[in-house]
C-alpha cells in the first residue's frame, strides 16, 4: 500500500476519533450554538460545561450598559448593592425564612425592576416601559427611553410595577426556562423598598448610595418616612459613648413646627437626640431641661423630635452616643406648617458648637 494513502488513511481515523469524543457524540445531542459576545467581542462566560450558554446581559445584568435619559439614574452597581444589602435585613432583622419563590435571580430582579421605573420616569407609558425592558432581556439589546421625566417624578402606583414583575417571571420562566428559586424579599419588598431607594437617589438634593440606604432601612426598622435629602442636612461622627452638641438658630418674622431628623447606618449603634434651649452647657437632663427628645430602643437607625419655634429664639441639638464605637451620622431640618400658626415663618440653621462642654457624667443612663 502505498506510504501516502497510509497517512492520509491515518489522518482521517484519528479525526473520527477526536469526533466521537465531542460533546454532540455520542448521544447525538445537538453542536452548542456559538457563545453570545458582551459587546466587546469576547464570549459570555460562566456557563457550565455541556449546557447551552447564556447570554452575558443575562448572566451579568449589573453590568448591562444604560442609556441616560432626561433624568440620570445612579450606576447600576448601587441599586444592586442595595438590593444585595436589603436580602440581609430580612433575614438578620425581620427574621425571615427563604420563602419567597422566583424564577427571577436577585440580580436580575433588580437590575430589571430598576429599568422598568428608568423607562417610566423617563418618559414611557406603564406599558411601553414594560415592553422595552422585557425587549432588553430577549435580545440583549439597549433600548432608547421616551423622553422627558414624570411629573415630579412621580413614582407608578405599586400595582403597576407589580403588573412589570409578574411579566418579568413570565419571561424567565419560559423565554429562558429559569427554575424557581428561594429568596428572603418577596415581589412587595423588591417593588416598595427599590422604589424607595430610588426616589431617595433622584429627588431632592439627591442621596448618595450610603445615605439613601439608610434612610430605607430606617423605615424598614420602624423609623417612619425619612425626608429626601435636601440643603438643611448636616454630616458628623459622634465619638464613642460620648456627645455632640449643635447651636440651633432661628430666623424671620413669625412661628413655625419644625421637624429634627437624626439618621445613622449601624443598627449596633444606639444614638439618641435631645433639644434644650440656648442656654444649656452641660449634659441633659443632669444640668439643664429637655424640651424635646427621641430615645428609641437599640436596634433603630432614626429618631426625630418636633418641636415649635420663634424667630430669634436659640436651641440646641444633642446627639448622644451610648455604645462604644464611633458612628457617622445625618441631621435634618424640616419645617412642619400647620404645626404652629405662622406669622411670616422661620427659617433655621445649624452649627457644630466648639463650646466646651461637660461630658457625660459616668452614673447616665438612657431617656425612657
Amino acid at each position: 500500500m502505498p506510504r501516502l494513502f497510509v497517512i492520509a488513511l491515518l489522518v482521517v481515523s484519528f479525526a473520527a476519533c477526536d469526533r466521537a469524543d465531542g460533546p454532540s457524540s455520542p448521544s447525538g445531542a445537538p453542536v452548542l450554538p456559538p457563545a453570545v459576545s458582551d459587546g466587546n467581542g469576547s464570549p459570555a462566560a460562566g456557563a457550565p460545561p455541556g449546557s447551552a450558554q447564556v447570554p452575558y446581559h443575562l448572566l451579568h445584568p449589573v453590568q448591562f450598559p444604560m442609556l441616560q435619559g432626561v433624568l440620570a439614574f445612579p450606576p447600576r452597581n448601587e441599586p444592586n448593592a442595595f438590593y444585595n444589602d436589603l436580602q440581609a435585613l430580612y433575614r438578620d432583622y425581620l427574621k425571615r425564612s427563604q420563602t419567597a419563590r422566583s424564577y427571577v435571580d436577585a440580580e436580575g430582579e433588580n437590575v430589571w425592576l430598576t429599568e422598568y421605573f428608568r423607562f417610566y420616569l423617563n418618559g414611557c407609558s406603564h406599558d411601553e416601559a414594560i415592553s422595552r425592558t422585557i425587549e432588553e432581556i430577549r435580545t440583549g439589546g439597549v433600548q432608547p427611553v421616551c423622553g422627558g421625566e414624570s411629573a415630579s417624578l412621580a413614582f407608578p402606583p405599586r400595582n403597576l410595577p407589580f403588573e412589570f414583575q409578574a411579566a418579568l417571571e413570565n419571561t424567565y420562566r419560559d423565554m429562558l426556562r429559569r427554575s424557581q428559586q428561594s429568596y428572603y424579599v418577596d415581589s412587595e419588598g423588591a417593588n416598595v423598598w427599590l422604589a424607595e431607594y430610588l426616589r431617595y437617589r433622584l429627588q431632592g438634593v439627591r442621596c448618595g448610595h450610603v445615605v439613601a440606604e439608610a434612610k430605607v432601612f430606617a423605615q424598614i426598622r420602624g423609623g417612619g418616612v425619612e425626608p429626601a435629602c435636601g440643603p438643611d442636612d448636616y454630616a458628623e461622627t459622634v465619638a464613642a459613648e460620648d456627645i455632640d452638641m449643635w447651636e440651633l438658630t432661628t430666623t424671620g418674622s413669625g412661628a413655625g413646627g419644625l421637624w429634627v431628623y437624626l439618621l445613622w447606618a449601624d443598627a449596633s449603634v444606639d444614638l439618641d437626640l435631645y433639644l434644650t434651649d440656648g442656654s444649656c452647657n452641660g449634659y441633659p437632663p443632669f444640668e439643664c431641661t429637655i424640651l424635646a427628645a427621641s430615645a428609641r430602643d437599640p436596634g433603630s437607625t432614626s429618631e426625630r423630635l418636633s418641636i415649635g419655634v420663634r424667630a430669634g429664639d436659640r436651641y440646641r441639638v444633642w446627639v448622644d452616643n451610648f455604645s462604644k464605637a464611633p458612628q457617622p451620622y445625618w441631621l435634618t431640618l424640616l419645617n412642619a406648617p400647620g404645626m404652629l400658626a405662622t406669622e411670616g415663618g422661620t427659617e433655621q440653621a445649624l452649627s457644630k458648637s466648639t463650646a466646651g462642654i461637660a461630658r457625660r457624667p459616668a452614673d447616665a443612663r438612657k431617656i425612657r
